[in-house]
């Protein structure tokens, strides 16, 4: 059994409610490990407070007695970053604080609990037309936006508005004390928050922290409108350097909102992946994303005739969208794409892939395992442009 005392047993459940903390063996074992390893140990409770002041009340039940905690959003991670190393870890599972507090369309900005989805933001904004800048990873579906400021996000809006910190306005921490403290022009009240910076920010201390220095339980992001027109273009390389290149020169340029590459192996295993009936639904997906009912049929047509062999079996390839306020300077910018991609030994192929991934953003976490049964995990990292190519070439050896 966990080794709660009965003290200290009492004090969480007053603080969050009994059934908010959970000490079965099964669910400690799960919140134990993540996608890639299992921790040192078992933690011995979990607690999931539903709101900013029972997570506060939870952590003053816990501050003296020195218990390691371990920060849970939606699961995702891959890298340890809340497996428990020591005995006696309680873990801190916000996944039951996943709600929208506020939009603010006047101000645009909007604050939501740091156990929301990226999926359920993006969802929830869609109908009034505006998003946040950066608005995602591809584990959106399940990975929370408390996760991925502790992270540091990258991926949808990424070319264009920087990782997901580069969209915070505020936040609402709570120390590990139990104290709340408010970081960016956030006001005292909900309403209000509209600009980070006025005089000393401390909101970058809590960004890329994997929650070390406390729990983000509500975030403030900024909003902007949608986007009026996209363009979409996937370039082919029959060698990395040309493609690492164009890559760099590309998010030199400004002129994709979205730029990613595949390896030749990834490509392979994404083109055998999804089944004839995610086909058929990623048609219908893409139809619906376009301005027309016309324009959706002769995309998704477009999408359906490119069928999977579109990237040759050894190819690098290059895939990019473009946003903005009207199709004629988006295709502008993809028309720069283009010169980028040729001066590198580019070759434009269907642009099956970011039509889709736009069309679809937060898919099923099928990622994890490969067409085969492998087991799979992504590898990240950060380099300058300069050192790219080098970089690569050492993963490469």
């Amino acid at each position: 059994m966990p080794a709660l005392n009965d003290s200290l047993r009492s004090k969480l459940s007053q603080a969050v409610g009994s059934e908010n903390l959970i000490e079965d063996d099964a669910a400690r074992a799960l919140v134990s490990e993540d996608i890639w390893s299992k921790g040192r140990v078992v933690v011995d409770a979990i607690i999931t407070p539903r709101n900013t002041e029972a997570l506060g009340l939870a952590l003053a039940a816990l501050s003296d007695t020195g218990r390691p905690l371990s920060i849970r959003g939606g699961g995702m991670s891959y890298t340890n970053g809340y497996t428990p190393n020591a005995q006696g870890t309680v873990t801190i599972d916000l996944g039951r604080m996943d709600r929208v507090l506020d939009i603010d369309t006047a101000n645009m900005t909007v604050t939501i609990e740091a156990g929301c989805t990226w999926k359920t933001l993006y969802e929830t904004l869609k109908p009034l037309n505006v998003r946040t800048p950066f608005w995602g990873p591809l584990s959106g579906i399940s990975s929370t936006i408390g996760g991925g400021l502790s992270q540091l996000n990258a991926l949808f809006g990424a070319g264009t508005y920087g990782t997901s910190s580069e969209s915070v306005v505020g936040l609402k921490v709570v120390l590990a004390d139990g104290r709340v403290i408010s970081t960016g022009a956030r006001m005292p009240q909900a309403k209000g928050a509209f600009y980070r910076h006025y005089g000393p920010d401390l909101t970058g201390l809590f960004c890329g922290d994997c929650g070390v220095f406390g729990i983000k339980a509500e975030i403030t992001l900024r909003l902007i409108r949608l986007p009026f027109a996209e363009a979409y273009g996937s370039f082919s390389f029959n060698e990395p350097a040309g493609m690492i290149e164009a890559l760099a020169e590309i998010a030199r340029s400004g002129f994709a909102c979205e730029a990613f590459s595949f390896d030749p192996g990834l490509a392979r295993a994404r083109m055998r992946r999804a089944s004839l009936l995610s086909d058929i639904s990623t048609l219908g997906s893409v139809i619906s994303k376009q301005s027309s009912l016309l324009e959706g049929v002769k995309q998704a047509a477009k999408v359906a005739l490119a069928g999977r062999s579109f990237i040759g079996d050894e190819d690098y390839s290059i895939h990019a969208v473009c946003e903005g306020r009207n199709q004629a300077g988006v295709d502008m910018d993809l028309e720069g794409i283009r010169q980028i991609a040729a001066r590198f030994g580019g070759v434009e192929i269907a642009n099956t892939i970011p039509k889709v991934m736009r069309a679809q953003p937060f898919t099923p976490l099928n990622n994890v395992l490969g067409p085969g049964g492998e087991r799979w995990v992504p590898v990240h990292g950060i380099v300058a442009h300069s050192v790219a190519h080098a970089a690569f070439c050492k993963i490469d050896e």
